[in-house]
């Protein structure tokens, strides 16, 4: 009898420390990034000289990159789930630098279910470049998934400073995609 009971603290000692060793995993999280791309060539210099620039934004988590881009086409959604750093599908997008924002605790299922939570609110033919563009999806993602770092104020500098002046931009930059 001693020895069955000396074997099942063994054992539960064993399955204490795999769940701790787990729990430990858990605490650390899966990393997730913000990857940005410059969307003009001409960034590289603009940058340089004003620091404004224009860019694109996308979610890296669980080896895949969630973001946001308009389209003219039906009201279906504007959200795509790509592989990381793909520019293939952006016109004239340079992968700039990734920032890392932090880690989750989510699983990839749930960071997949936040995503589709979106989609309804991401239409590709609601895309407008100032109000509602792939920096407001990306901010609005980190958020859902529960990222608590600042998102970076340089990426949006432009279409802030842009709104102050609506009334003197072309409409490609004032009215969504359907409306155009």
């Amino acid at each position: 009898s001693q020895g069955r009971k000396g074997r099942r603290s063994i054992a539960m000692e064993e399955l204490i420390r795999k769940r701790d060793a787990i729990n430990s995993k858990k605490k650390e999280g899966t990393p997730i990034f913000l990857n940005v791309y410059d969307i003009l060539s001409a960034n590289y210099s603009s940058v340089r000289l004003t620091g404004v620039g224009i860019y694109h934004t996308g979610v890296q988590v669980y080896n895949e990159e969630y973001s946001y881009a308009g389209h003219r086409h039906t009201e279906s959604t504007g959200l795509k789930i790509t592989n990381p750093r793909d520019t293939t599908w952006i016109h004239d997008a340079v992968f700039r630098e990734v920032i890392p924002m932090g880690t989750t605790l989510l699983s990839k299922a749930e960071i997949r279910q936040r995503f589709e939570e979106l989609k309804s609110q991401f239409y590709g033919p609601s895309y407008n470049v100032l109000q509602r563009n792939c920096n407001h999806f990306t901010k609005a993602f980190l958020e859902r998934i529960g990222v608590e770092m600042p998102f970076p104020k340089f990426i949006t500098i432009a279409s802030r400073n842009a709104g102050h002046c609506r009334g003197c931009l072309p409409k490609v930059f004032t009215e969504d995609l359907r409306d155009q």
